[in-house]
């Protein structure tokens, strides 16, 4: 399949499923990313966390990010920059730090803190959104490339991507 019929058989299927049966099914997608941290050492409260903000039946970040707020974890969420052609990540400290950007997605207001990137690589986690997903870890995403060019030039110490069964 073409990228593009791939896109369009899960966005179907998104539909498909409500907004009750997003939020129970993104709720164990979190626990299983918190257990897979663990396992590895990894603590998250002692991470810096660059998240997306969900909208139309992706993996609901909603939950997450408030519990990170509550917790003082530092997050940060993207932003598309005026020239629309790369995405920025800016700190927030509340929910109301956000505003509807680009695609009609939630964004942090032009007041919010760049993120620093000078040190702590590796205390920082970045989730990204995807459409779908390959067991060898490669996403297809919305097909703008905005996080792909930002992944090429910032560094992590945690990659991952939430999704549900039937995008893989």
């Amino acid at each position: 399949m073409e990228q593009n019929e791939i896109r369009k058989v899960i966005f179907e299927k998104r539909k498909q499923w409500s907004d009750e049966q997003i939020k129970i099914k993104s709720r164990k997608l979190f626990e299983n990313l918190k257990k897979f941290l663990e396992d590895r050492g990894i603590n998250l409260l002692e991470q810096e966390i660059f998240l997306y903000a969900s909208y139309r039946h992706e993996a609901d970040t909603w939950e997450f990010l408030g519990e990170c707020l509550k917790k003082k974890i530092p997050v940060a969420l993207p932003k598309i920059a005026e020239d629309r052609k790369h995405l920025d990540f800016y700190y927030i400290a509340s929910e109301e730090d956000l505003e509807r950007g680009f695609m009609g997605i939630m964004e942090p207001k032009t007041d919010c803190r760049p993120a620093d990137y000078a040190e702590g690589a590796e205390h920082r986690m970045i989730l990204v959104p995807g459409v779908a997903f390959d067991h060898h870890c490669n996403r297809i995403g919305y097909g703008k490339g905005y996080y792909d060019r930002y992944l090429a030039s910032h560094d992590f110490a945690v990659k991952a991507a939430l999704g549900f069964e039937f995008q893989i």
